[in-house]
């Protein structure tokens, strides 16, 4: 199955392989515009690639996996293929230390979205609960 993306916007760079095969490489910004077939098989291609290492399919891992499946990190992709290759297990320290490497950094806007959208739970919550008549003395 080959892989292409119908804009050239998206693309950030090509990269070649030695046997003169050639990929595309995805910009961060771009991964909101991938089309659902594309990111369908880049998103299998992670699960693949976090089952045959043992990797827990949880939210972060699977992040992380998915950036490393569409090759938007060098240096993520450099770090994976060290472990792999040295034959380390994926425990949770190390699960935890490629998210906090390589891709919470880039998600600083996602986590205060989230951070502002707990705050907001909790709130509406306790209002909630203020007119259900829990919390009158």
């Amino acid at each position: 199955m080959r892989l292409t993306l119908t804009w050239d916007a998206v693309v950030e760079e090509r990269q070649s392989f030695t046997d003169r095969r050639s990929y595309q490489i995805v910009t961060a910004n771009a991964l909101d515009e991938v089309d659902f077939e594309y990111a369908t098989a880049v998103a299998e291609k992670a699960m693949l690639s976090m089952a045959q290492q043992r990797v827990p399919p949880t939210p972060n891992n699977f992040h992380t996996w998915f950036k490393y499946s569409l090759g938007t990190s060098p240096d993520l992709k450099r770090a994976i293929d060290i472990l792999v290759g040295n034959k380390r297990k994926f425990d949770t320290t190390t699960n935890h230390d490629l998210f906090a490497t390589y891709v919470a950094p880039h998600t600083s806007g996602e986590t205060d979205l989230n951070n502002v959208s707990q705050q907001l739970h909790t709130v509406m919550a306790s209002a909630k609960q203020f007119l259900d008549g829990g919390d009158r003395r």
